[in-house]
């Protein structure tokens, strides 16, 4: 597809079409529909293209980065499956000192029945670079507004960031597959001296999803920061497995994710802090919070803290609760239905995570 316009809606809600990006890619099933990018980024070293694409074109640059620091292929079954099967994804690479203003737009779909796919985005900011890389996941619909196919379908993703000395990324994910979707993903950052990298994550749609969000922070300074929301009705399950591992000297770390449950589905969180030995100097943060808004949905929230130093500062909190029936009551005696009302409690109760999203496209 040459033009935009020609995307079918979900793609182009997807790509935020209506907004100023540095770069946008669509992939259906593996395969690259449309691509974009900015003029002058080429120009300063920048690229932003599919995974095949790169491999073919970058072969050196993939090569050095690919399943080599971030995620190894025996870790275990979906990354080895991965590792043999990828396809799709993105690869981006910004040279050093180069700020990309404007964030890369990834789409990447399912269609079909019984379809698989096996995207792996990599992620290279070089010493001092700058970029944000936002990435949706959908099921493509058709005509009934129904997933194309109600067989089950399967995804398995591969996510790796090197961050070098003093740079800065933003990786975004808003993953909202289909229903029949069982989802199973691997997304690590490896931190260089000083980098920065933060995760911002809305868990929305998929039959199940087990994800692991790893930040090693191997560098001296680095920091890494997480924000996350899901949303989870009727019967399904997300699991989310966060680990930061704080390696390198005065390195930072701050976690927030909150979620509602629905209905009769179940959530997950695993969240480790883990530090070593000469990990001194650390300051690192997780909490969990959990707002229950039916009798049989469950939440189970287990955060953890393994501390091999002495000069550090480590704390997590985990809560699960429901709505309070006297702000139901209290909103109600003025006039506002229990519906509404139910909805703008829980609209504030994740208020405090959208405030520390920066970027407003992803709050919306």
């Amino acid at each position: 597809v040459s033009q935009l316009a020609d995307l079918p809606e979900q793609l182009r809600d997807a790509l935020d079409a209506g907004r100023a990006a540095a770069g946008r890619l669509a992939l259906v099933n593996g395969q690259v529909v449309y691509h974009e990018m900015a003029k002058g980024l080429s120009e300063q070293g920048v690229i932003f293209t599919d995974m095949t694409t790169a491999v073919r074109e970058h072969p050196d640059l993939v090569q050095e980065y690919f399943m080599t620091e971030c995620v190894a292929p025996s870790e275990g079954k979906f990354p080895a499956l991965n590792g043999a099967l990828w396809q799709g994804g993105a690869f981006i690479y910004v040279p050093k000192e180069v700020e990309v203003e404007e964030p890369f737009q990834v789409a990447i779909a399912l269609e079909g029945d019984g379809t698989v796919v096996f995207p792996h985005t990599l992620i290279v900011a070089e010493r001092f670079a700058n970029v944000t890389c936002i990435e949706e996941t959908v099921s493509l619909r058709n005509a009934d507004q129904e997933p194309n196919g109600a067989g089950q379908n399967l995804n398995n993703g591969i996510v790796e960031i090197v961050a070098g000395d003093g740079s800065q990324v933003r990786y975004v994910e808003v993953q909202s597959w289909g229903e029949n979707v069982f989802s199973f993903n691997t997304k690590r950052a490896v931190h260089r001296p000083d980098s920065v990298v933060v995760w911002e994550m809305g868990q929305l749609g998929s039959r199940l999803t087990k994800t692991y969000v790893d930040s090693i922070l191997k560098g001296n300074g680095s920091f890494a920061e997480f924000n996350g929301v899901y949303f989870v009705s009727d019967k399904q399950h997300v699991d989310l497995d966060t680990l930061t591992h704080h390696i390198g000297l005065g390195t930072g770390g701050d976690l927030l994710l909150k979620g509602a449950v629905r209905d009769s589905a179940r959530a997950v969180f695993q969240g480790m802090i883990k530090i070593d030995p000469s990990g001194q100097q650390t300051n690192s943060y997780l909490k969990n919070e959990n707002l229950l808004l039916s009798d049989h949905g469950r939440a189970d929230s287990i955060p953890s803290l393994e501390i091999d130093a002495n000069d550090v500062r480590a704390s997590h909190g985990a809560t699960v609760s429901r709505i309070d029936e006297e702000y139901i009551f209290y909103l109600q005696s003025r006039g506002i239905s229990r519906s509404t009302a139910v909805r703008m409690i829980v609209e504030g109760f994740f208020s405090s995570i959208f405030d520390r999203m920066s970027q407003e496209r992803v709050r919306e």
